[in-house]
């Protein structure tokens, strides 16, 4: 949309992104939250990457509907006083979180709401082929791997961005 607008914006995935901040910002020391994932990804990660403090917090399923779970999830972000907290229980799910967060104030550092990048770094599942990341298509590639679960996200909640975008042009258009 950006491109169509005239404006040459970067593009960095957030898989690309988490990779990273794994591979060049963190160290052996760093204390870092996970919600989302389980023991063996956490356990697959600890070995990639030696040294780190990972504090670990699986929440239950339907957190989109259950409010005390997703304080629950925030409580736990704010008391782990991680450098990075990574986010890691698909969309909206982990932006809702995030944004419970703020009625936190102790919490601290970095939260990243990274839906599979973790599951990516670890190998438990396949980025798209880099032709298609590099022609923005990755979507496409998860779509197809994953019918079932992805159908909703790519072909019925991602499309409104379009709506939201034209409501937005005719909104700036009337100032």
């Amino acid at each position: 949309m950006a491109r169509a607008r005239g404006l040459s914006l970067p593009v960095v995935p957030g898989s690309d992104l988490t990779l990273k901040l794994f591979e060049q910002v963190i160290r052996p020391g760093d204390r870092i939250a996970i919600v989302g994932g389980d023991r063996e990804m956490v356990a697959d990660l600890a070995g990639r990457y030696p040294g780190l403090d990972l504090l670990h917090y699986e929440p239950p399923m339907g957190l989109r509907r259950n409010a005390v779970a997703r304080e629950e999830a925030a409580r736990f972000i704010a008391e782990a006083h991680a450098r990075f907290t990574f986010i890691a229980v698909g969309s909206p799910q982990q932006e809702m979180i995030a944004g419970a967060v703020r009625a936190f104030p102790q919490a601290t550092g970095m939260a990243l709401c990274i839906g599979a990048s973790l599951d990516f770094i670890t190998g438990r599942h396949r980025r798209a082929p880099k032709l298609m990341q590099k022609l923005s298509i990755e979507w496409m590639h998860r779509l197809a791997s994953d019918p079932k679960r992805m159908w909703r996200r790519y072909l019925v909640e991602g499309p409104r961005i379009f709506l939201l975008a034209a409501r937005h042009r005719k909104g700036a258009a009337v100032r």
